[in-house]
């Protein structure tokens, strides 16, 4: 949840992004995914830690919600049970995020990004458990001026977005396997995209503390 302590620090530091660059900044809150291990041939295996190469695939689940949406931090309120599905594959090697993909869709809309190579990686959580992994996007779009309720206008009229990422509460079993995983998502019109880039300095200057 955007609550807890960890999160709130990469919110912090993406509203400072977006204030930097003008532009209106959007948060996506997705709550309670599976998330699966794969290895390099792509198939499922445990999960290696800060330094798993393969990848990390995203799926909803039964108990998976879009918790809400929130436009420069004021939450939009949307409705309950929206989130149609969210599928996501994040490529790494060594624990460093090489690429992939995500993809949400939430009452017939949808909204896809790309993963962009060589910023982020797998980090242990200190203090929650388990793990996180950050990223930064590029390419994402938003199918209509509406999204799960909200009006996504700015964004849709702006794309291609830009923006980030950090999946965090991944605490994979023995088969590198979690059904509890978070991803928080926060994209801003693509000529912001350096303020973004800004921000996946401050936040591996973060991590190495």
């Amino acid at each position: 949840m955007a609550s807890k302590t960890l999160i709130a620090a990469f919110a912090g530091l993406a509203v400072a992004a977006g204030h930097a660059s003008a532009q209106s900044l959007l948060q996506l809150d997705v709550n309670t995914l599976t998330a699966q291990a794969r290895d390099a041939a792509n198939n499922n295996s445990p999960f290696g830690g800060t330094s798993h190469t393969g990848s990390v695939a995203f799926s909803a689940n039964a108990n998976s919600s879009l918790v809400d949406i929130f436009i420069d931090g004021a939450a939009q309120n949307i409705a309950a049970g929206q989130l149609s599905s969210f599928t996501g594959v994040i490529d790494m090697v060594n624990g460093a995020v090489t690429g992939g993909s995500l993809s949400i869709v939430a009452s017939g809309d949808t909204f896809n990004a790309d993963i962009v190579p060589g910023v982020g990686q797998v980090n242990q959580a200190v203090g929650f458990g388990g793990f996180f992994i950050d990223g930064l996007l590029a390419n994402a779009n938003f199918s209509g001026s509406s999204f799960a309720g909200a009006d996504v206008t700015p964004f849709f009229n702006a794309q291609p977005l830009a923006g980030s990422f950090v999946s965090f509460q991944f605490n994979p079993n023995s088969n590198g396997r979690s059904n509890m995983t978070d991803i928080d998502i926060w994209v801003v019109p693509a000529p912001a995209s350096m303020a973004l880039l800004g921000l996946g300095g401050l936040v591996a200057t973060r991590r190495r503390r």
